[in-house]
């Protein structure tokens, strides 16, 4: 049996969050596993907790994200996305702004749970 409401729904929610958020805002371009690093969308006056801005795209570009929570046979919970126009940044990748890559981040109660590179947690 799937969960898909409640509590269990919020992650969805701060999943969703962590995708769309801006990573940084330098004027640099760089290349690291050949893809060119650039600012991407219009800085919002908004920022995160660590004071980072976050940053709007057009609506064609934005990355989606499909959630699914299920429990799992240890007494846990297995999360598992599903993206579109986004692709997950290496382990080691710098945190700039670029276009449909990052990382998803997994909040339980407003506790940073995991920092996801892939789909499946």
């Amino acid at each position: 049996m799937s969960w898909t409401r409640g509590g269990l729904a919020a992650l969805a929610v701060c999943a969703l969050l962590g995708l769309v958020a801006g990573c940084g805002e330098g004027g640099t371009h760089e290349r690291r596993a050949g893809v060119s690093a650039s600012p991407v969308g219009k800085v919002l006056k908004d920022t995160d907790e660590k004071g980072r801005h976050y940053r709007e795209i057009d609506e064609k570009d934005a990355p989606e994200l499909g959630i699914e929570v299920q429990p799992d046979g240890d007494d846990g919970w297995d999360v598992r996305l599903t993206v579109r126009n986004f692709r997950f940044s290496p382990t080691g990748a710098k945190p700039l702004a670029v276009v449909g890559r990052g990382t998803a981040v997994l909040y339980l109660d407003g506790c940073t749970l995991a920092r996801l590179r892939t789909t499946e947690y």
